[in-house]
Formats: structure tokens, C-alpha cells, sequence
């Protein structure tokens, strides 16, 4: 900008320079001839044949507006780079997202996917340990419940909320067991516990969620930090089918099957009452 700045200095300079040798001469010139400038302001010269009339006022009003036009595009050239200056550039949009997030450590986790369980049975759970200086192997080896384990190595913020989902709510409820915002230790691992109760069978996906919060221009923003799959297997033995079938279905049972039967029995019933009092009577 400054050397934009210099550059416009020197070129007015030139210009007032010019404007001021075209006055000396113009006063030479009327010096010489020795009458006074003609009327509106000309300077008549002749000689060799050539007429030069050289009109002060209309020299004047050219360089005004020269002036006027070096200014303007200065001046143009000047908010232009005032306006590069505020506009922020993309590196400086998300430096504070990215400065928040390099400074998060890497760790790692391991969860388990529950056994199969049974429909009328307890209900299962899954556990989920996060460290910044735990080995895999040992966060593995802590887990409490049963089932498959899962290790998995992931950024490790000073806070974590951990959420447990199913594809299909109807399907599982799920509980939870810990606060699903913890504090996250540098030393000692962090555990969060949830409890899934089976309302159908099949085999359902369950997704393990890791979140974060961030301050970006001053303002707390979530964070995803990571995904993880896993399953669970729902059962039922034939018994609690037909059981489950009946509960679920009584009232079609009851109308499709016990009232046509009952109301033929109970016409059987009094068909034969009628017999015998016919007996009777003969």
C-alpha cells in the first residue's frame, strides 16, 4: 500500500511540474510579445507561417481534471485494499477449529457387543473405557461385562459425552447407567455403562457415538469425535413364542376363535337339553 502510495505522489508531482513549466513559458511568451494576454485569457503567437493560441482556462480545467482522476483511482485503488484486508481468508476462518482440535491427544477405547440375550431375560449391558497412557490390551482386559470387545484408537478431549443408539428405538430400550457428559482424566481410565432391555427379537446394529465440546469465537460448540458399530442379538424359545403370541394377540384370539366356539357349544348344550326333555315327555 505504501509503495501504491509513492507511486501516486510522483506521478502528481510530474504533473505539477509540467503545469508549472507550461506557466513559465506562457509568461516568457507574453513577456516577449509585450502586450498583455488577449481577451479570455489566450496568448496569441505568430511566426514562420504558424498560429498558436494557447488558452490558460481551458489548460487549468484539464489539469483539475486530471487531478480529480488521479485522486478517485487512488482512492478506489485504497478501498480495495482495505477490503482485502477485512476480508478473512479460509486458513484464517476455521485456524481456530483446527488449533482446538490438534491440541486434543490420541488415546484409545474398547467397548463390548452384549451376547445374545434372551427376550424375558436380564437385561444386557455395554460397557465403554476411554485412556490417554492405557495400552489397548488394558482397557480391554477392564472391561466388566461380557461379550466381544472392540479397541479402537481415538482423539481423547478433557471432555467426553458418550451416547449408546439403536437403529431401531421400538426394538431396544436402552439406559443409561453413567452421566453421558464425563470429565476425561489424563491417568486413570474413564467408564461409561448402559443397560439395553430387549422389546423384540432379531439381530439389531448398535452405534457407540463420541462427542466433544470446542470454544470457537467464543461460543462452546459440539464436536463428533468418533463412531463405532457393533450388535446385539435378540432370542426367544418356542415357549415364550406361543406365550408372546397369545399376550400379544388376545383379543383377535378371543374373537376369532373362543366366541364362534363357545357359541357352538353353548347351542350344542341346549340341543341337547331339548333331546331329553323330548325323551322325558314320551
Amino acid at each position: 500500500m505504501r509503495q501504491s502510495n509513492f507511486r501516486w505522489k510522483a506521478i502528481l508531482a510530474m504533473v505539477f511540474a509540467a503545469i508549472a513549466v507550461c506557466l513559465g513559458v506562457l509568461g516568457s511568451l507574453d513577456h516577449y510579445v509585450g502586450s498583455g494576454p488577449s481577451p479570455g485569457n489566450a496568448v496569441n503567437i505568430a511566426g514562420n507561417n504558424n498560429n498558436i493560441q494557447i488558452n490558460q482556462s481551458e489548460l487549468k480545467q484539464r489539469i483539475e481534471q486530471l487531478d480529480r482522476a488521479l485522486k478517485a483511482k487512488a482512492e478506489a485503488e485504497r478501498q480495495k485494499q482495505r477490503a482485502q484486508q477485512h476480508t478473512p481468508s479460509p486458513k484464517t476462518v476455521f485456524e481456530a477449529v483446527d488449533a482446538a482440535l490438534r491440541a486434543i491427544p490420541t488415546g484409545n477405547t474398547a467397548f463390548n457387543t452384549p451376547p445374545p440375550v434372551n427376550i424375558d431375560g436380564p437385561p444386557a449391558k455395554v460397557e465403554l473405557v476411554v485412556g490417554v497412557k492405557q495400552l489397548p490390551s488394558e482397557l480391554a482386559k477392564s472391561i466388566t461385562v461380557p461379550g466381544e470387545v472392540q479397541t479402537h484408537q481415538v482423539q481423547i478431549p478433557n471432555r467426553i459425552r458418550a451416547l449408546l443408539a439403536a437403529d431401531d428405538p421400538g426394538a431396544l430400550t436402552i439406559t443409561p447407567l453413567t452421566p453421558p457428559m464425563q470429565a476425561v482424566s489424563g491417568e486413570a481410565p474413564t467408564v461409561w455403562m448402559w443397560s439395553i432391555k430387549p422389546l423384540k427379537t432379531g439381530l439389531y446394529p448398535l452405534h457407540v457415538v463420541l462427542q466433544t465440546e470446542v470454544r470457537i469465537d467464543g461460543e462452546v460448540t459440539p464436536r463428533l469425535i468418533d463412531t463405532f458399530a457393533g450388535e446385539i442379538e435378540v432370542t426367544i424359545t418356542p415357549g415364550q413364542r406361543a406365550e408372546h403370541f397369545v399376550r400379544d394377540y388376545w383379543q383377535w384370539l378371543w374373537t376369532a376363535l373362543l366366541v364362534p366356539v363357545g357359541g357352538w357349544w353353548w347351542k350344542r348344550r341346549d340341543k341337547k337339553e331339548d333331546n331329553r326333555h323330548d325323551d322325558d315327555a314320551a
